[in-house]
This record gives C-alpha cells, sequence and structure tokens, in this order.
C-alpha cells in the first residue's frame, strides 16, 4: 500500500496530491462517497465524501481552470491570426475584382478593331467574385468557431441533470412500492 497519507492537516503539497487523486478518481466515474473508499483502501486518511467534493473544486481551481484559460487563450490568438489571413486574402480578392481587365492572346492586347478600344475580360474579375464568396464563408466559419469557444452559440444547448445518490435511493424505493402495489392489486381469475 505504500505511506500513509496524512489527512486534515495535511501540508500544501499532501492537500494538492489529495485533490489530484480525488480529482482523478471523480473524473473515472466514481460518487464521491466512492471515491473516499478508494483513496482510504489507497492509503489516505480522514476522508469522506463531503471532502472529495472539496478537493474536486480545489484542483479544478488549481489546475484544471488555468489550463482551460491557457488553452482559451492559445486558440483565441490562432482564430485571430486566421482572421487576419483570411481579410487580407478578402481584400486581395476583390482588389482584383475592381481591377480593369483586357483581354491577351499571344502576349498581346485584344482589340475589337484595328487602334481601338481593348477588350475587356471579366474572367479575373468573376474568378476574384468566386474567391470573396469563399472568403466569407472562411470568415463566416472562424466567427463561429469563436463563438464556440468564448460560448456564444447559442444553437447548442446542453442540459445537464444531476442526480445525487439519495435522488436514485428514493426511484429504487418508489420503483419497488409501484412493483409491490401492482402485485397486490393483480386481478385475480374470478370465473365460474
Amino acid at each position: 500500500m505504500g505511506t500513509v497519507r496524512s489527512g486534515g492537516g495535511a501540508r500544501p503539497g499532501e492537500r494538492q496530491d489529495r485533490a489530484r487523486r480525488a480529482f482523478e478518481l471523480v473524473l473515472k466515474g466514481y460518487t464521491y462517497r466512492d471515491a473516499a473508499a478508494m483513496m482510504k483502501r489507497e492509503g489516505y486518511r480522514a476522508i469522506s465524501g463531503t471532502t472529495v467534493g472539496q478537493l474536486v473544486r480545489e484542483h479544478t481551481v488549481a489546475a484544471v481552470l488555468p489550463l482551460a484559460r491557457e488553452h482559451v487563450t492559445r486558440e483565441f490568438e490562432r482564430l485571430m491570426a486566421q482572421r487576419v489571413r483570411l481579410e487580407r486574402g478578402m481584400d486581395a480578392a476583390w482588389a482584383i475584382y475592381d481591377a480593369e481587365h483586357v483581354a491577351h492572346s499571344n502576349g498581346r492586347v485584344v482589340r475589337l478593331e484595328e487602334g481601338g478600344e481593348p477588350l475587356r475580360d471579366h474572367g479575373p474579375r468573376a474568378r476574384a467574385l468566386a474567391e470573396v464568396r469563399g472568403f466569407e464563408d472562411l470568415i463566416l466559419k472562424n466567427t463561429e468557431a469563436m463563438a464556440r469557444l468564448f460560448g456564444y452559440n447559442a444553437t447548442v444547448r446542453t442540459e445537464v441533470t444531476v442526480i445525487t445518490e439519495t435522488d436514485r435511493a428514493i426511484a429504487d424505493l418508489v420503483g419497488e412500492m409501484d412493483t409491490r402495489d401492482a402485485r397486490d392489486v393483480a386481478p385475480t381469475d374470478v370465473g365460474g
């Protein structure tokens, strides 16, 4: 089993170790009470389900939230850099669209008649407009990713229901009572 880890009066490093272990167990799906029992078997002393809950909160604040903030910051910076590149690309596409283009053949400007006006080429403008639309789609996706990152995506909703052990016990008891009541009032064969 190893060394016995101290309980309530634990030094900061020991408390962090307890908090980390409690967090790991709860993350694996153990209830606070089961995590406390597991930790007792592992040699941690003076631990209860309530203490496990406190330790999980401590570890979340001390270790998990800073990592989450760091991740959000890095992802935000990446999305902003991507946005700058997309805006530059879109500006370049608009510049091509706004420019006047003339048709060329074999390296020479095509004219309607000798010495006349050059024939306009609308192909580059059409391609530039298609690129602008593509950049607009990518900017929209970038904006949606930013909204998800900060939790502003209203179309995605998550509903969380917390069921405590007491709730489970009550539901089990009600189920047993319903089963017994159904059995007690079940019709009997009354025939003649």
